[in-house]
Formats: C-alpha cells, structure tokens, sequence
C-alpha cells in the first residue's frame, strides 16, 4: 500500500480507491469479489496541445452542432481534451475528427463496439467474413481484379439484393458487371448499367448512345430501377437512359423531351462527378442542390454572383467572398422589408456560415418596416450563429 500511495515507485491507478471501497464493503458483507481483467490501459502518450473546451461543448451538447465541421478545422494540431472525448464520439467522423481525437480516442473506440464503425478494420479475414457491407465492399475494391471477381461469385448467391448491389458498385471489371446484368434485382441492375459506361463497345451502352442521339425515347423499358419526378412513362425510359450514358462535351438539352434529358443527365453528372455539365445544367435552369454541392468554389461564387437571389445555395457555399458577402448583405435588407417567407425565413440561419466573423450583422436592419415582426426571429437565429463563430473564432486563435 505504501507504494502505492507514494515514493518513486508509484503508479498511476484510476480507480484504485473505488476498488478499494468495494472491496472493503464486500469483506464485511462476508462476500469476495471476483476478479475481472480489466481492458489494457491507454498508455499511448499524445503531447500536442489540448485544443479549448468551452465552445466544443456547446456543440457536443447540440447547441450549434453544424459548427462542428469548422471547429475541427481551427482545431489543427491539437487534440480534444479528454473531458469531451466521449461526446465526441457519439458525433464525430472523417479524417479531421480522426486527427482531433488522437490515440487516446482510438484507444476509446476499440473498448465499445458501438464505435467501431468509426474505425476502419484492418484484418482481411475478419472484414470479408465479419465486417458490414460497405466495409467489405470498401476492402473488395482495394484487391486485384480476378481475385476480387472470384470473392464476388462465391459469395453472390447468398447476399441480400442490398449487399450485392454494394459488393457489385465496389468493382470495375467488365465480367463483375455482365453478372449483375442477369440479376433479378433491379437494384442491382442498375448498378451494373451505371458501371458499364466505361467500355463504349459493349452492345448495351452502344444501344444507349444509339437512341439518346436520336432524342427520343426507347422502344421497351430499359428495366432498372431509376426513378424520375414528373415525368411519363416513355418520358422516364428515356431519362434512365440518360442517367446511365457516359458523358461527352456539355450540350444543352433542347427540344420536346428536354425535361427527361435534364433529369437524366443532373443523375448521371452525380455519378461521373463532372463538375463542366454541372455547372452547365444549373446555368440552363437546373435546380438541383446536388449538383450546386458538386462545382468549385470558384464556380459556386461565379454562379451566385450572376444570378439571382439563391438562399438556399447560399447556405451551401462557405466562406463568402468580399464580393458575395457584399451582395448577399444588400439581398437580406430588401428582403426582410418585404413580406415574409417560411421557406425563406429557414434558409437564413445558414447564411451565418458563409459570412467572415469580421464582419458587424448587427446594425443595419430595416427594423421599422411593417414586416420586420415575421423576420425578426430568423434573422436573430442568424445573429446568433454568426456571434458564436466568432466567439469560437476568438477561442481557437
């Protein structure tokens, strides 16, 4: 006991009077506690600075929570205090968060299982035989293809529609997609038709290109399972089609099936991550928020500097330039003196996101105008935000 407690030798022990207590407690109770092994310690040593805690906290417990993303990044190279690791997990991922919590978190992330998704496993076997469905399907593509093919055949009948679809999305050999082709799912049909635009001499995608030069829609339904709003039912087999072709130089979609071809093409632009037919369809009247999420920030500012007021877009691109700012700032003073706006009045706490903390939102606000009543609350829920970046900002430096 001297030990213990003191001298050279001592060892750090959390937990030592507790057990002590319990154990104590059990003797006079006439009852021996069992011994338990107890998890192995993290003795792993992280030196980089602790990063502050006040306004972490105030996101972990949900205030704030999509500032997240910005803390993480102010944090750089120093680590969440431990106080927070806990509630950290229950939110955090990605590489960023990974770095923030450091050893000592990845210690925490082995010692529960409902933090092991967090992690990404490392044993072949365990992932193949044990793992979910997108980590098999993550550690499948990283194999060589014949090899990888072989593990799909003989796994392939027993899988859900679900698993096949993913193992099936996760390779990109000709013979893994002509298997998926026959299936019975149109789920995973349709991951196979997506894969085979890469290989421009296979009959099926000449067929694609065939009729989509012809703007009109095929003669049978394609049988994939795509979706499409609004339109009929030849209108929805041509824009299948669409969706599953390989695309060239932008051209815009013109003519009587000009909205199957939008929808169509807005799906396959996602799919290939091309970010020239992105920037093309928005600019031809797309309004797809996928497609806004897809372009560079430079073209994001381009796009919102030409054109009208967007604010949901504007929600979306962060940080604004000076330029941006500037116009979004004369829009939020003609808008709050009109009439107000649900959908709108929502989309306003966002914008505190794009706005640099140096800037004053305070003042300047039509507050005499008849209709500053029904924008006074989204515009102080902006504020808010706007003032707890900036405290964060303050925190962090």
């Amino acid at each position: 006991m001297p030990v213990l407690m003191s001298g050279t030798q001592r060892r750090p022990f959390e937990g030592l009077l507790d057990q002590l207590a319990m154990r104590t407690l059990s003797g006079l109770a006439g009852r021996e506690l069992d011994e338990v092994d107890l998890p192995e310690q993290d003795l792993v040593e992280d030196r980089r600075p602790l990063a502050p805690r006040g306004t972490l906290s105030e996101i972990l417990s949900g205030e704030q929570f999509d500032s997240l993303p910005e803390w993480l990044e102010l944090c750089g190279e120093r680590r969440i205090h431990p106080a927070l690791l806990p509630a950290a997990m229950q939110w955090g991922q990605g590489p960023r968060f990974l770095q923030a919590i450091g050893p000592r978190g990845l210690w925490l992330m082995q010692q529960n299982p409902e933090w092991h998704d967090l992690l990404s496993a490392s044993s072949a076997a365990e992932v193949w035989e044990t793992g979910t469905p997108r980590q098999r399907a993550e550690w499948l593509a990283a194999q060589e293809p014949e090899p990888a093919l072989e593990l799909l055949r003989a796994v392939w009948k027993q899988e859900n529609a679900e698993t096949r679809a993913l193992l099936l999305a996760s390779l990109k050999e000709r013979e893994a997609l002509e298997l998926g082709l026959s299936d019975r799912s149109k789920k995973v049909r349709t991951v196979a038709a997506q894969g085979l635009w890469r290989f421009a001499d296979h009959p099926l995608v000449i067929e694609w290109l065939e009729t989509l030069a012809r703007d009109q829609p095929p003669a049978a339904s394609p049988g994939f399972e795509l979706t499409f709003w609004g339109l009929g039912e030849k209108a929805g087999w041509l824009a299948q089609l669409a969706a599953l072709a390989p695309l060239g130089a932008f051209q815009v979609p013109r003519g009587e099936w000009r909205d199957a071809l939008m929808q169509g093409f807005s799906r396959a632009t996602l799919a290939q991550q091309r970010q020239d037919w992105a920037l093309g369809l928005l600019r031809a009247g797309s309004q797809e928020e996928e497609l806004f999420r897809l372009l560079s920030w430079e073209d994001r500012e381009t796009l919102l500097l030409s054109g009208p007021p967007a604010w949901e877009w504007y929600g979306l691109h962060r940080p604004f330039s000076p330029a941006l700012a500037a116009k979004v700032w004369r829009e939020l003073q003609i808008l709050t003196q009109g009439r107000h706006d649900w959908d709108t009045a929502k989309a306003l706490r966002s914008l505190a996101h794009g706005f640099s903390v140096k800037l004053s939102l305070e003042q300047g606000w039509p507050e005499g105008s008849p209709h500053w009543r029904y924008w006074n609350s989204a515009v102080e829920k902006m504020l808010e935000l706007h003032s707890f970046r900036r405290r964060m900002h303050e925190e962090m430096a």
